[in-house]
């Protein structure tokens, strides 16, 4: 209604081509003039998805109603955009001035979504003793602010988490990963003010659990309330061990005093006596033909002449060598007597 009010010449209206014939149209809803009775989203960003590339007549579909907040803006989360698995456009409100004349809206368009709430990192989370990763993500109908949920830690009674005050319908909301307790049950309640859930008479909503890397809960079609339990309360995980000393201390100190001797005497050594000789044993007799061995025989005089001598220690004359005779002087046995009688006699 208050389109021609616009002297800087800002867009009005801006569509996102996707390439197929299903296109978005993003616009200020500014509620002034015959535009100021609207049933809703009076001063708001819409998001209008429509058939036909927009230039025909067509169903179209409003897909989110977009404000600021004091923190950050809303947002709304264009999946698998053109058809691209994987390529998500963000549309974020960061700011909507309505003391300005002309009022206006600021938009952001990005490929990448920030999570809602400064998550505690993967590494840093994992990295800690019995702790593990959480997420909650929440695709919106269309009535977001009838939706709450929270979850509470069974195993010490505590509520870990809660989420709601949502105000875009259509739209995904993500926790990021919380650092939660590893060894532990929880209750995720999701609760819905009207009655109808979040899925599927007024929008497709839906809700999925991510714990310790896994799906564990998901759902959108409930009444007022519907709660998942999922985990169980186990003991820590012991932390990895230290490295041990090299040397263990034993587990008993020795004893003070020795141990005592035996008492019970030594085992004497068998004593063994000699072996008795045969009762008629006899000895060898000694032989009877063993002759002495004969004086050795002196050798021979060489020199020609055998002489005779006196010698005291036999008190008789005795040859110098031996033969068959021998001589001696005439005075031989002179003066060799003792006692008057001959030293031969």
């Amino acid at each position: 209604a208050d389109y021609l009010n616009n002297p800087d010449g800002r867009p009005v209206v801006i569509k996102l081509e996707t390439g197929t014939s299903n296109d978005y149209f993003v616009g200020f809803n500014r509620a002034i003039g015959v535009n100021a009775d609207n049933d809703e989203a009076d001063d708001m960003v819409t998001i209008v998805q429509t058939g036909a590339n927009g230039e025909y007549r067509s169903q179209s579909f409003l897909k989110a109603k977009l404000g600021p907040s004091s923190s950050m803006g809303e947002i709304y989360t264009i999946e698998n955009f053109g058809g691209v698995a994987g390529k998500d456009v963000v549309v974020e409100v960061t700011n909507i001035d309505l003391t300005t004349d002309p009022a206006t809206a600021d938009i952001l368009f990005r490929n990448d979504q920030p999570p809602t709430a400064a998550p505690t990192t993967l590494e840093s989370c994992l990295s800690q003793p019995g702790k593990t990763t959480m997420s909650v993500d929440i695709l919106t109908d269309n009535y977001p602010s009838e939706t709450t949920w929270s979850l509470v830690n069974e195993c010490t009674g505590s509520e870990d988490a809660t989420g709601g005050g949502y105000t875009s319908p259509g739209t995904s909301y993500s926790t990021g990963d919380m650092c939660v307790d590893a060894n532990s049950q929880y209750t995720f309640t999701i609760n819905d003010t009207f009655g109808d859930g979040i899925c599927c008479s007024y929008g497709s909503g839906s809700y999925t659990i991510t714990y310790d890397g896994a799906q564990v809960a998901s759902g959108g079609e409930f009444g007022s309330t519907e709660s998942k339990i999922f985990g169980s309360c186990g003991p820590t995980p012991t932390p990895p061990p230290t490295t041990p000393n090299p040397t263990k201390v034993p587990t008993h100190p020795p004893s003070n005093s020795p141990s005592k001797s035996p008492t019970s005497e030594p085992t004497n050594n068998p004593v063994v006596g000699p072996t008795p000789a045969p009762w008629n044993a006899t000895p060898s007799p000694s032989p009877t033909d063993a002759t002495p061995s004969p004086s050795p025989t002196p050798p021979p005089n060489t020199s020609g002449t055998v002489t005779a001598s006196y010698d005291a220690s036999l008190r008789a004359p005795k040859c110098s060598a031996v033969g068959s005779s021998c001589t001696s002087g005439a005075s031989l046995l002179i003066g060799t007597q003792s006692d008057s009688t001959e030293p031969n006699g």
